[in-house]
C-alpha cells in the first residue's frame, strides 16, 4: 500500500511538474518580497492598536513614527517571512495534492473537457471552495507556530519596548533589547518558551479560519477574473495578452482576498496585539492575557469602533502586500519548474 501511494504521488508530481520543494522555495521568495512592502504600514498599525490614550496623542505618536524609523522591528518578520510563507504555500499545496489523490473533485463534462465556471454545478463550486478552505486552514495552523513568537517579538519592538517589559525590568536592561534576537533571548531567559508564545490562542483563532477563507476567496476571485477576461475578449486578444492577464488576475485576486480577510479578522488581531504588548511579567491567568476579558475591556473602553482602530492602514497595506505575494509565488514557481 505504501509503494502504491508513493507511485501515485510520483505520477501526480510528474503531471504538474510541481513538488513540495518548489512550493517551499517559491513561497519563501514571495514572503520575503512582501515584507519590504508591508512593514512600514504594519508599524503604524501596531502603534494604533496598542495606543490607549486620546486621539491627539495617537496622532502625535504616529507622526513621530513616520518621521522616525518605519522599518523598526523588521528584522524578526523579515527573518521569518521566508519560513512562514514557505510553510504556508507548501502545506497548502501539499494538503491540496493529498485531497486530489484521495478525494478527487470531478469538474469535467461528458466529453472529457474541462468545464467552465458557468457550466459547473453549484455543488462542484461549493466543493472547491471548501477544499480550498480546508487546505488554507491547515496552512494557517502550521504557520501559526512560527508567526506567534515572531509577531510577539515584533509587536514589542514596534511599541515602546521599555513600557512592555514589566516593572521588574530596569531601564538599562530594556534598552539593550532593541533588536529581535536580543528581545527573543531576554524573553526566553526570563519567561521560557511559554513567554515567547504569548498570544498563542489569539493567533490560532486569527490564523486558522482566516487563511482558509483567504485561499478560498483568492481562487474564486481569480477564476472569475480570468473567465470574465476570456468572455470579454476575442481569441486573438486572449492569445496576445493571456500571460499578462493571468498576472493581473493573480494580483487583483490576492489584493481583494487579503483585504477582505483582514477586515473580517481585525478585532481578533487587535486583541492579539493587546495581549502581546501587555507587561511581560503579567501572569498568564491575568485578564489582560485572555481573549474574552480583553475583548470586554476593549468594548467598554473604546467601543466597537476602537476594535477596528488601524483598519484603514491595514487595508492599505493588505492590498499591495497580498497583490504581490501571489504573482511572485506563481512566477517563482514557473521559473523553478522551467515553464
Amino acid at each position: 500500500e505504501k509503494q502504491e501511494h508513493k507511485e501515485i504521488t510520483q505520477v501526480n508530481e510528474a503531471e504538474t511538474g510541481v513538488t513540495f520543494f518548489h512550493d517551499l522555495i517559491a513561497g519563501g521568495i514571495a514572503g520575503t518580497a512582501s515584507v519590504f512592502v508591508g512593514h512600514p504600514f504594519d508599524t503604524i498599525k501596531v502603534r494604533l492598536q496598542a495606543a490607549t490614550k486620546d486621539l491627539a496623542t495617537q496622532k502625535r505618536s504616529i507622526s513621530s513614527t513616520v518621521k522616525g524609523n518605519l522599518f523598526k522591528g523588521m528584522g524578526a518578520p523579515l527573518f521569518a517571512a521566508a519560513g512562514v510563507n514557505a510553510m504556508v504555500f507548501s502545506s497548502y499545496a501539499g494538503t491540496s495534492r493529498f485531497l486530489d489523490l484521495y478525494f478527487p473533485v470531478t469538474t469535467r463534462n461528458h466529453d472529457g473537457d474541462n468545464e467552465s465556471l458557468d457550466s459547473r454545478s453549484r455543488s462542484d463550486i461549493n466543493s472547491t471552495f471548501w477544499r480550498n478552505f480546508v487546505c488554507g486552514s491547515v496552512a494557517g495552523l502550521l504557520q501559526a507556530v512560527i508567526i506567534c513568537p515572531t509577531e510577539h517579538i515584533k509587536c514589542r519592538l514596534q511599541v515602546d519596548a521599555a513600557a512592555t517589559m514589566g516593572k521588574s525590568t530596569s531601564t538599562s536592561t530594556s534598552t539593550k533589547n532593541n533588536g529581535p534576537i536580543s528581545m527573543a533571548r531576554y524573553i526566553y531567559k526570563h519567561h521560557g518558551i511559554r513567554g515567547l508564545f504569548c498570544g498563542w490562542s489569539a493567533t490560532c483563532i486569527r490564523e486558522v479560519p482566516t487563511f482558509g477563507l483567504y485561499f478560498a476567496v483568492y481562487d474564486g476571485v481569480r477564476q472569475s477574473i480570468v473567465e470574465w477576461y476570456d468572455n470579454d475578449n476575442s481569441a486573438e486578444d486572449k492569445n496576445n495578452g493571456n500571460e499578462s492577464s493571468a498576472w493581473k488576475a493573480s494580483a487583483l485576486a490576492g489584493g481583494i482576498s487579503g483585504s477582505l480577510t483582514w477586515a473580517l479578522c481585525y478585532p481578533v488581531d487587535v486583541m492579539k496585539t493587546r495581549i502581546q504588548t501587555s507587561a511581560l511579567d503579567t501572569p498568564s491567568s491575568h485578564p489582560s492575557r485572555k481573549m474574552m476579558p480583553v475583548a470586554k475591556h476593549l468594548y467598554e473602553t473604546v467601543g466597537i469602533r476602537g476594535m477596528f482602530r488601524g483598519l484603514g492602514v491595514t487595508i492599505v497595506r493588505a492590498f499591495p502586500v497580498n497583490g504581490i505575494i501571489f504573482p511572485v509565488y506563481e512566477y517563482s514557481l514557473e521559473q523553478l519548474c522551467g515553464k
